[in-house]
């Protein structure tokens, strides 16, 4: 009998995965952008300028090209941190008297328009460590524009907020098929396309970053600006330039914390907060109870006193970042915060919105935390020819105790040429020198105080990142009662009990996406989450090992 045939050879066993990056970001669109450029070697830089033009596209109620921002870079090769301060600029020909008011007429809106720092920004963060052609990040972002994207969940509940103010405008009517009494809201899942908006990212793609400062471009955002009472001209553009600071540095335990200074008073008001409730405090009281509540809130009123004082843009005021961060003088400020009464505010209301959150991490040990902003939801509800919206982010210069008049003294009142303060405030953790944690948040005001709580979550509790940015949050604003989720609702009784007056229970449009690393035989195993509070979605790039 004849015997069987050989079997053939076994394949050969195929390489484990191991994690080559991670990106979260707000927008689902944006985060896949994010994960196609790592998976095709792009790095950080890469992944994070593809997802912001994205994410310009399909979220133009938070951020885009007429906007402004910080990123944080941690560069691997030399072993630093750099913040690029990419925040919008008043114009040169600022006059006080448009800023007098709370709030300029309708048709005098464009007084509240910032020079545009989102491009120039965008390219301060390629050229450090870019792989891939800006021109092909841009080319993928137009071709979203033109073949059409999906209306994800946050859209289209912006849109029916602002659905009266966006039908005032006729190029924003245009932008979102509105025109007409026919014109109906885009719904979820829908489909909306952008060919202006396309049009514009391929004029980038083809003549650079540059090309938004000078010529066409620039000249569509100055008219734009001007139609509704700007002062803006051709030589603001022309002038921008982003700035690179060095971040503020504190200590949380065995690690240290980096976020921008000023004029980032997100940045600040974040770094006192952890300076006054370090991880042993922080492990004492139970983050969810009334007294952990309570006394987080009284520490960021006192904050928000700070940074009115003192946060505003260094070429104009000098910030003393040592007196601000000074440990002897926060711990006296700590022991006074009173555990049984509340602070009454006694300055005016900080707020600020609009805002996304975008975070990369490479293969090489890149790692950016992007936040942009174009101020209020579709900013200054000024939609340009180039099919984008610019920022109204001179109204966060200070205003007065009842909010009704801007002040004319102090660090953040508007000045020609000035930056004005901002609430963002990306965020780098190191652990013995190394990059471990990176992260930052959106929603204006709320961003320091929910970035400090998933802050507290992770590094004290070590909880995962997805619980720690789903847990229910409070918030203390500059002004009014405390804000709390629905899922601190229960502490409500014994917050009144310590003087506590809140509007409650009330959602939170704070959203934090984050992505941390941790050793794993050598190679780094990443854990990244986006906040459910505005969707998004959040990667990890996988692939074979390196040789």
């Amino acid at each position: 009998m004849a015997s069987p045939p050989p079997l053939p050879p076994a394949p050969p066993a195929l390489p484990p995965l191991e994690d080559r990056g991670a990106v979260a970001a707000e927008s689902l669109a944006a985060a896949d952008a994010g994960a196609r450029v790592l998976e095709e070697g792009g790095s950080a830089a890469d992944a994070v300028v593809a997802m912001a033009l994205v994410a310009a596209v399909v979220q133009p109620t938070s951020c885009g090209l007429g906007g402004g921002g910080f990123a944080l870079v941690w560069d691997p090769a030399s072993r630093r941190a750099t913040v690029v301060d990419f925040r919008e600029v008043a114009p040169g020909g600022l006059r006080l008297k448009d800023h007098l008011g709370k709030s300029p007429p309708w048709e005098r809106r464009g007084v509240m328009v910032g020079v545009p720092g989102f491009v120039a920004g965008l390219a301060a963060v390629h050229a450090r460590g870019g792989r891939q052609p800006f021109e092909k990040l841009a080319l993928g972002a137009a071709a979203l524009a033109e073949g059409g994207f999906r209306v994800e969940p946050w859209l289209a509940a912006t849109l029916v907020w602002n659905e009266k103010a966006l039908r005032r405008e006729p190029r924003a009517s245009a932008l979102f098929g509105l025109g007409g009494p026919e014109g109906r809201l885009p719904v979820e899942g829908g489909e909306l396309r952008n060919e202006p908006l396309a049009k514009t990212l391929r004029a980038l793609a083809e003549r650079g970053p540059r090309a938004f400062y000078r010529g066409p471009l620039a000249e569509d955002v100055v008219l734009g600006a001007r139609a509704f009472g700007s002062s803006m001209v051709a030589a603001d553009l022309a002038d921008y330039q982003p700035q690179d600071r060095e971040p503020a540095r504190v200590p949380f335990g065995s690690r240290e914390v980096l976020v921008p200074s000023s004029p980032s008073g997100g940045g600040v008001v974040l770094a006192q907060q952890l300076l006054l409730f370090p991880p042993a405090d922080v492990a004492r009281v139970a983050q969810d109870s009334a007294e952990g509540i309570h006394l987080g809130a009284e520490g960021l009123r006192a904050s928000w006193g700070e940074r009115r004082s003192w946060v505003g843009d260094p070429a104009f005021t000098r910030v003393d970042m040592g007196f601000l961060l000074d440990p002897a003088r926060l711990r006296g400020v700590r022991a006074s915060l009173p555990v049984g009464s509340v602070t009454p505010p006694s300055g005016p209301a900080i707020e600020d919105g609009g805002t996304c959150h975008l975070v990369a991490w490479d293969d090489q040990g890149l790692v950016v935390s992007f936040t942009s902003s174009i101020g209020s939801m579709f900013g200054a509800k000024i939609a340009t020819r180039g099919g984008f919206f610019l920022g109204d982010s001179l109204a966060d210069f200070a205003h007065d105790a009842l909010g009704q008049r801007v002040l004319t003294r102090g660090p953040n009142f508007p000045r020609a040429r000035a930056r004005p303060a901002s609430s963002m405030a990306p965020t780098l953790v190191l652990e013995a020198g190394e990059p471990m944690l990176a992260l930052g948040g959106s929603g204006g005001a709320k961003i320091p105080s929910a970035v400090l709580q998933v802050l507290q979550r992770v590094l004290v509790r070590d909880e995962p990142l997805a619980t720690a940015i789903a847990a229910p949050r409070w918030h203390a604003p500059s002004a009014g009662g405390l804000q709390i989720e629905e899922g601190l609702a229960p502490q409500g009784e014994a917050l009144r009990a310590r003087g506590e007056a809140f509007e409650a229970p009330r959602a939170s449009f704070a959203a934090v996406t984050a992505i941390r690393v941790r050793p794993n035989a050598g190679r780094p195993s990443f854990e990244a989450a986006s906040d459910p509070r505005k969707g998004g979605r959040a990667k990890i790039v996988r692939g074979p090992p390196a040789r």
